[in-house]
C-alpha cells in the first residue's frame, strides 16, 4: 500500500482533523474514533454506543491532538510570562494543563476562561462573576492553536 493511501485510511480532514484512536466530543458526549475510512466511526464511551456515516457535523475535538506540531510560542511571549506557577505545563499540549477558555477577549490580550484548579492563578482577574486570563501563554496558545 502506498504512503498516500495509508495517509487516507487513518486520517480524514473536515473543519478539524480526525485519525483513529483520537478522543473528540459527539453530540456533548465523550468519545473515541474507531475508523476514518472508508466511513468515519466512533464509539461513543458513555453509552458503550458505536455510531458510524456523516457525522462529522456532530463532532468536535475533544482535546489538542498530539499529532499535530508542538506547541510553540515566541520567546518574547515566554520572558513575558515571569508570574507562572506551573512551570509552563501548558507547552505539553496537554488539556489538564490548561483552563477552559470560554471566549477570547483579543481587544484586552485575554481570554475568559473556566479554571482549572482551585489555588488562584496570578493571571486571573475576576470581575463580576466572570474569570479572565491575562497570561501571555495561555492566550497565545489559544490564539494560535484554537485551544
Amino acid at each position: 500500500m502506498d504512503d498516500i493511501n495509508l495517509h487516507k485510511e487513518n486520517f480524514i480532514e473536515g473543519k478539524n482533523h480526525f485519525h483513529k484512536g483520537q478522543r473528540i466530543i459527539y453530540k456533548g458526549e465523550e468519545a473515541e474514533v474507531l475508523g476514518v475510512n472508508p466511513v468515519f466511526v466512533i464509539k461513543v464511551t458513555a453509552k458503550n454506543q458505536v455510531v458510524a456515516g456523516n457525522i462529522l457535523d456532530d463532532v468536535s475535538l475533544l482535546q489538542w491532538d498530539k499529532r499535530q506540531e508542538d506547541i510553540k510560542v515566541s520567546e518574547v511571549i515566554l520572558e513575558n510570562t515571569i508570574n507562572c506557577r506551573n512551570s509552563f505545563a501548558c507547552l505539553s499540549g496537554e488539556t489538564e494543563s490548561m483552563c477552559e477558555v470560554i471566549t477570547s477577549v483579543s481587544a484586552y490580550h485575554a481570554v475568559e476562561i473556566k479554571p482549572k484548579f482551585i489555588d488562584s492563578c496570578k493571571y486571573f482577574v475576576h470581575l463580576d462573576n466572570t474569570i479572565y486570563c491575562l497570561c501571555p501563554t495561555r492566550n497565545e496558545i489559544h490564539n494560535r492553536y484554537k485551544m
